[in-house]
């Protein structure tokens, strides 16, 4: 009988364990899924060329407009401006759309990157 109950106390206390390990607190569900902190925003359009490869000059051009989210800047003079810079490079087979989804991320910094 001793060993009964043991053994029922045993796996009481098994299921106590189970029980703490598997509450979480709210700081543990604010925060997003893994899954999705290596994840972009941006989905890039389908290019035919597989040999495109955008220059690093072109990445420290559009480096040189930073956009930081900050309360005085302006996300549509950023994005006219990030328009401009993109527009002045094409290459068959690569659309527009492509060359500005790819370069945007590097056009932010900060908080602003953090959205993406």
């Amino acid at each position: 009988m001793k060993q009964q109950l043991d053994q029922l106390l045993q796996q009481q206390q098994q299921q106590l364990e189970l029980q703490q390990q598997q509450q979480c607190g709210i700081g543990d569900t604010d925060t997003p899924h893994t899954f999705y902190k290596n994840r972009s925003a941006i989905c890039l359009p389908k290019i035919t060329r597989q040999d495109y490869k955008i220059k690093p000059q072109m990445i420290a051009l559009v480096k040189q407009r930073l956009f930081h989210g900050l309360p005085d800047e302006n996300p549509m003079d950023h994005i006219e401006n990030y328009e401009e810079i993109c527009s002045t490079t094409k290459s068959n087979g690569v659309p527009s759309d492509y060359i500005k989804c790819k370069l945007f991320h590097f056009s932010l910094t900060d908080k602003a990157h953090r959205w993406l």
